[in-house]
């Protein structure tokens, strides 16, 4: 059930209702301006105040100095700098003993990757020469292991039966460690000597390299010619028809499964390594993808593909676990859309189709402002739908499908996510979400009330972000990262070619 609430309505007025930005900003790497970084210098309290341009001041420095329980990011990458530099953590050597990795879940990557980004994060922002320094060390050493060499094809395997998408936990761990180059990168392009730098490329393009191959082969399995965009439907790998999104809703076809949370971190690693080293094949590559998702892994009636992921046993199971899987998703179509808009395709973010299979087809469109919206109705209810297979459990907010629980009491806070996508649409209802000030939602949970997570969730979609609200949060209409200044030219269109 929905309430009979224009939410697209309202997003489109805010996007007309919000001030817009007449100058070009000064890009520094692939998610960095430096109007965004004299921004984040303020916040931080690096720089006074008022100081640099934009004006800023200080926000999500502390717990609780924007709303109660706003996050405090920049203490926690602070301390997580320092936890990095006066304890080095070990590198991670890959997974441990095999061959064709990829075919089945590897080893979660252990070390310091996450903790590595936040320090050369810090680096940028203090422009601590000491710390970059360290952080640099740390990353060549982390590329070094022969098990984390991608161009070896015993290790990691392309080709027909090769799973794409089970390399899903190394691909967080190559953008951790592309972020903290990046971030360095940013700080002084002399970072890095000659040699260093292709060794880095290499490495990022390998990964890539093989991923990339991977997912076409897989999905091309699904369609009659998906190279040439006929997406008619020829075969199912697995069962046909699976899982519901909520009570009442439609089976999932097998083309909506394959489309979920896993494929699209592995596709927005690649798209920020394509970006990185200019690679128009990957980048044509991960467009092509990014829009299946919303052919097929977005649906017209505003859910995701992996909202089959709720479990029918009151909030502890959780009726929620479908839509925070989809979150996630929309999430990474955003990363790879402000991705490319900053380097000045925008394509991404103003394209929408009816294009779909079955329950996913349009109209209305779908388009990655109507993914975002589609979340935020969740959060302040203006979608009502239940994660349950019983009729006697809709109505009971134990099973409503939204950002909290009623008898844990929970609090999940994807909703910080649409912090990213609004620096583009500048959408009023979008930024009343994120920050729960919108009517229906609640306000940020405490540390306590957030669900347990290896990485937080202030970090964004698996944790692949120093600070969500601390980088976008209310910076709409402060900084345009999207008409840029200095963009590089093109380099070589493949690694291997």
């Amino acid at each position: 059930m929905r309430r009979a609430v224009p939410g697209l309505l309202i997003v489109l007025l805010g996007l007309l209702l919000w001030p817009q930005i007449g100058w070009a900003s000064t890009r520094l790497g692939l998610h960095v301006t430096q109007e965004e970084l004299n921004c984040w210098r303020q916040r931080s309290g690096v720089a006074p105040p008022n100081s640099l341009t934009p004006h800023c001041t200080v926000k999500y420095k502390t717990l609780s100095d924007v709303a109660t329980n706003s996050p405090g990011d920049w203490d926690r990458i602070v301390a997580n700098k320092d936890v990095f530099i006066n304890s080095t953590p070990s590198v991670w050597s890959g997974p441990i003993g095999c061959t064709c990795c990829n075919q089945f879940q590897n080893d979660s990557p252990t070390g310091g990757a996450e903790i590595a980004r936040d320090a050369a994060f810090y680096a940028l922002i203090a422009q601590d020469s000491s710390v970059k320094a360290t952080v640099k060390s740390w990353l060549l050493d982390s590329i070094a292991p022969a098990q984390l060499d991608f161009t070896n094809r015993t290790i990691w395997c392309e080709g027909a039966g090769q799973n794409s998408e089970n390399v899903f936990t190394t691909a967080e761990f190559v953008i951790r460690i592309l972020y903290a180059v990046d971030y360095l990168d940013a700080l002084d392009s002399n970072t890095f000597s000659g040699s260093e730098k292709t060794s880095l490329q290499n490495w990022f393009l390998g990964f890539a390299d093989f991923t990339n191959t991977n997912l076409d082969i897989g999905l091309n399995d699904y369609f009659v010619d998906r190279p040439n965009n006929d997406y008619t439907w020829s075969s199912c790998p697995s069962t046909i028809y699976g899982g519901t999104p909520f009570y009442g809703g439609a089976l999932f076809h097998c083309i909506h499964r394959t489309y979920n949370n896993r494929k699209a971190t592995v596709t927005n690693a690649i798209a920020n390594i394509a970006v990185k080293y200019h690679s128009p094949a990957y980048i044509g590559s991960v467009k092509k993808i990014a829009k299946e998702f919303l052919y097929f892994g977005i649906f017209s009636g505003e859910y995701a593909s992996d909202f089959l992921r709720w479990e029918d046993t009151g909030e502890g199971g959780n009726p929620d676990r479908g839509l925070n899987y989809a979150a996630v998703i929309v999430e990474e179509i955003v990363a790879i859309a402000d991705t490319l808009a900053r380097s000045g395709d925008t394509e991404l973010y103003t394209f929408s189709s009816n294009v779909g299979f079955e329950e996913s087809a349009g109209p209305p469109p779908k388009s990655t402002l109507f993914a975002l919206t589609m979340i935020a109705h969740y959060y302040d209810h203006t979608i009502d739908r239940y994660g349950t297979g019983l009729l006697a459990n809709v109505g009971d907010a134990l099973y409503r499908i939204d950002d909290r629980s009623i008898d844990t009491p929970k609090i999940w806070i994807h909703g910080v996510g649409l912090s990213r996508g609004n620096l583009y649409y500048q959408s009023t209802y979008l930024q009343s979400v994120y920050m729960r000030t919108a009517s229906g939602t609640v306000g940020y949970p405490t540390a306590a009330n957030i669900p347990g997570s290896t990485y937080s969730v202030w970090m964004g979609p698996n944790g692949l972000y120093p600070g969500m609200l601390f980088m976008w949060g209310q910076l709409e209409g402060a900084v345009n990262p999207y008409d840029v200044s200095g963009l590089p030219p093109a380099s070589p269109t493949r690694f291997f070619e």
